[in-house]
């Protein structure tokens, strides 16, 4: 196959050609227009590099939770690579600092097909914890199946410092 594309009416125009020798030393030349399909090519390649340069990190995984992948933001922010991270669920990070409950109702959020929004502290690789804003959101079928999840985490851990000193200060104050 041979790929090429032309200007017809100030308008690209991509066609795939193929040509099939006969055993009459005739040929068949097919050309085909696949100008949808290079156009639905540039806009996902367009969508990957925006996933991939965004500041916030995000998180692919399959229904059960288990990473699929993961942009260089998730990596800045956790310092586990994606080769550390697809096959691993989310437990990785685990801090122990929310308790199971929090965790069933994230679950039963996502899992009824609902968008999850929250907060929460986890554990970088080096073993340092960080707070979090997190969105997780369910992507379906054709049919309407949940085939995946979608987190988008925000690294929060200066908003949350300077939460507690400006608190501190204030309790300071109203003790004088």
């Amino acid at each position: 196959y041979i790929e090429y594309e032309l200007q017809i009416e100030n308008r690209s125009v991509w066609f795939e050609t193929s040509v099939s020798p006969m055993s009459d030393e005739s040929v068949i030349w097919v050309a085909r227009d696949i100008s949808e399909r290079k156009q639905a090519q540039a806009q996902i390649q367009l969508q990957a590099a925006a996933l991939a340069s965004t500041a916030n990190a995000i998180m692919v995984t399959d229904p059960g939770g288990k990473i699929e992948w993961v942009n260089p933001a998730y990596t800045a922010l956790t310092g586990y690579t994606l080769d550390e991270t697809v096959g691993h669920t989310s437990r990785i990070l685990k801090s122990g600092n929310q308790a199971p409950q929090f965790y069933q109702e994230l679950w039963e959020t996502i899992l009824a097909g609902r968008v999850w929004r929250g907060e929460l502290v986890n554990k970088r690789k080096d073993g340092s914890l960080y707070h979090e804003e997190q969105t997780i959101s369910p992507v379906r079928d054709s049919e309407g199946k949940i085939v995946k999840f979608i987190g988008i985490k925000q690294d929060i851990t200066q908003r949350k410092q300077t939460e507690a000193r400006v608190l501190t200060l204030l309790q300071r104050q109203t003790q004088i």
